[in-house]
């Protein structure tokens, strides 16, 4: 839950922030760090003789052996075996082995969070930002190890976060912001964790937007007041194998979220 993870940065909210406890887990616990699925690594295989080299090498050493019917001063066929020994083998090349990479997405998990001049307002300041283990994102549950579970089966390899506040004015604009990212094994994968997620949302009481947002591979928005009365609301991005979250409390989040997520994920389409 990303409330339990707030630095100093937002100890100025006190109490209201309180209220985004239970609201923001999902958003910080919908994604790994864990990288039980790491990137395949390169391996060079050495190269020995083919069967058709060992061949002529064999067949070249054993006609040396042979009585030479020409006179002495004849050529000798001992020239055939260097002119074979001569003929090393290339060196393997990385592209024998190379594996494709898993995420074909243009910008890293941390340049694809947006910045605090990203988001559609002013006044925003980074309140706190990193990573979470798989561990650390289960234990925020009733039952940790069934969401580890969980986590290892969607193949959780990642999940980074940003945490923005701003003063309370009154006004439209949210004063708690969190982004997040998280990656899983495969697009599959992900989309079975978009699923669970939205099963979650709904047993919290939360209101969906319909239609769900058009944005990327699959995309879903909620709302829900706190027990205080303060509104909050959600929007789950889901891009090949990863899942972005973006959240926010008071003022009108669902318009501020609805309009986050629209944007960074066009930005993130163009590699900017």
């Amino acid at each position: 839950m990303p409330g339990r993870w707030l630095d100093s940065g937002l100890a100025k909210f006190g109490a209201v922030l309180g209220a985004v406890l239970v609201l923001a887990c999902a958003a910080a616990c919908a994604g790994p760090d864990d990288r039980d699925d790491t990137d395949p690594t390169m391996t060079l295989i050495p190269v020995t003789s083919t069967p058709a080299e060992a061949a002529a090498d064999s067949a070249s050493s054993t006609a040396t052996l042979e009585p030479s019917p020409t006179p002495v001063n004849s050529p000798t066929p001992t020239v055939v075996p260097t002119a074979t020994n001569t003929a090393t083998p290339e060196p393997p090349t990385a592209t024998a082995t190379a594996s494709p990479t898993a995420t074909a997405l243009p910008l890293s998990l941390a340049e694809s969070l947006p910045r605090a001049e990203d988001l559609p307002g002013e006044g925003y300041f980074l309140a706190n930002q990193g990573s979470r283990s798989a561990l650390e994102l289960a234990n925020s549950y009733s039952d940790p190890s069934a969401h580890l579970e969980r986590l290892n089966n969607w193949g959780f390899k990642e999940h980074l976060f940003r945490e923005y506040g701003r003063e309370v004015d009154g006004g439209p604009l949210p004063f708690y912001v969190l982004t997040t990212v998280n990656e899983y094994g495969d697009p599959e994968l992900a989309g079975e964790a978009l699923a669970w997620l939205r099963t979650l949302n709904a047993s919290l009481g939360q209101t969906f937007v319909e239609p769900d947002p058009e944005l990327a591979d699959a995309a879903f928005a909620s709302s829900v007041l706190t027990a205080e009365g303060s509104e909050t609301a959600i929007v789950y991005v889901q891009m090949g194998p990863r899942i972005y979250a973006y959240f926010s409390q008071g003022g009108v989040p669902l318009d501020f979220v609805l309009e986050l997520a629209g944007s960074n994920t066009a930005a993130i389409e163009a590699g900017a």
